[in-house]
């Protein structure tokens, strides 16, 4: 896999059938809304670069449940309550 499109992709054909669901937390929050299949050359001094979210994991945004899966989660922000004990 390269792109977080292609993860989304392989998690919700993987995800019905699975008995655990272990996922971290998204790769990115947006991606480019279209991607180049080769070098863009210059054409300007500046360039827009339009971007989209990226779906969230099809493991937590409403995938049917299956009885007796687990399922768990990662957010990639810094906990900031954490003791240091």
């Amino acid at each position: 896999m390269v792109t977080a499109a292609q993860m989304f992709d392989a998690c919700t054909s993987f995800a019905p059938q699975a008995d655990i669901i272990v996922m971290a937390a998204a790769v990115a929050d947006y991606r480019p809304r279209t991607v180049a299949d080769k070098k863009i050359k210059k054409k300007d001094d500046e360039m827009n670069l339009e971007l989209e979210k990226t779906p969230i994991s099809p493991a937590h945004s409403g995938l049917p449940r299956k009885r007796g899966r687990s399922s768990s989660g990662f957010p990639s922000k810094p906990i900031t309550n954490a003791s240091t004990h």
